[in-house]
């Protein structure tokens, strides 16, 4: 079958293509990046030698930016105490040590404190200000003490319409998260970011009309069907 232009079907047709350099869309692009945690790198017994594996593979992605998971109990152990030594810890820094040395921009999310899987010593709920000064703790630790610049925004709760179920609670816990960034000189150095909601668009809309002075970055979850 002869199509216009003089080839037939099959054949490759000749294409051309022309790039305007100057017509932007987007300046500010980031990349596509991945969520990759460390939560599970212990229990499996991850080796130095598979995770150099796994370093060489995420440097040569270039990954320009990751999501990774953070839990208050992985360092607080109750009573005022912390352990920035335990095994948890170690396979965080080894995650953000890979980041910092791409340039990888990093959202750091702390899932949260309510779920049982999830649950830290001392705290209760989201809006108890120990969970935020844990987090300011640790915050400050990774920040300052280690030096993680690569660090440049910070989620409050994963999907918290799921684990939190309660938008005045996690509001609330978002606002003293915000002081304690203020209290310890932070706030210019790490992007409140928000509402990190699943399937409830209502929680977005709420933190763009209600959060806006304090969250700087917007983020959402989209799991889309093939429909």
């Amino acid at each position: 079958l002869v199509m216009p232009g003089g080839f037939t079907i099959g054949e490759e047709a000749p294409l051309s293509v022309e790039i305007d350099a100057k017509d932007v869309i987007c300046e500010d692009f980031i990349g596509f990046g991945a969520e990759w945690d460390s939560r599970w790198y212990p229990d499996a017994g991850v080796t130095e030698e598979d995770f150099d594996i796994i370093r060489k593979r995420v440097e040569w992605m270039r990954l320009p930016v990751a999501r990774i998971m953070m839990q208050c109990r992985w360092c607080y152990k109750g009573n005022g105490k912390y352990d920035w030594d335990s095994r948890e810890m170690k396979a965080l820094y080894r995650h953000l040590d890979v980041c910092q040395s791409l340039g990888t921009t990093v959202f750091l999310a702390d899932w949260g404190c309510e779920p049982e899987w999830l649950r830290c010593p001392d705290v209760v709920k989201v809006d108890d200000p120990k969970y935020s000064e844990i987090i300011g703790t640790y915050m400050t630790h990774l920040l300052r003490e280690k030096g993680y610049t690569c660090i440049k925004y910070f989620i409050m709760v994963n999907e918290p319409n799921y684990e939190v179920k309660d938008w005045d609670r996690w509001k609330e816990g978002l606002k003293n998260v915000h002081a304690q960034f203020q209290k310890r000189g932070l706030a210019d150095k790490v992007i409140l970011t928000g509402s990190d909601h699943s399937n409830a668009d209502v929680w977005h809309r709420n933190a763009v009309d209600q959060l806006q002075d304090i969250i700087g970055c917007y983020d959402i979850h989209k799991y889309a069907s093939d429909r």
